[in-house]
């Protein structure tokens, strides 16, 4: 199984999006409220603490952006970009080389 197929199988079997952070730390799913991710921290120093939390808000920002929609549509974007390079491939060795690279990650 590809990166492709297994990050299209994963984003179907998950929640969909569109997903939120919320400032209680936690990624929800905005259409059904669950929690998609939550902070974890063994951390004891408030300095520590501090730093953790705007660390978690940065990532828990991004893993909301990347929700399974997201990714499905950047997914059927590129199965419509290696289709196209297929029809085009006559074009030459550029489109020869992006059809190459494409069918590596299918």
């Amino acid at each position: 199984m590809t990166a492709i197929t297994e990050l299209k199988k994963l984003a179907e079997a998950t929640a969909p999006g569109p997903w939120e952070f919320k400032n209680d730390g936690y990624v929800y799913c905005q259409s059904t409220g669950e929690k998609v991710c939550s902070p974890h921290s063994t951390l004891h120093d408030s300095e520590k603490i501090s730093a953790h939390i705007k660390d978690v808000k940065r990532k828990g920002k991004f893993i909301a952006a990347a929700n399974p929609a997201t990714i499905l549509q950047m997914i059927a974007l590129i199965e419509q970009m290696g289709d196209a390079l297929e029809c085009h491939a006559d074009i030459g060795v550029v489109a020869e080389k992006a059809l190459a690279a494409y069918k590596e990650m299918k």
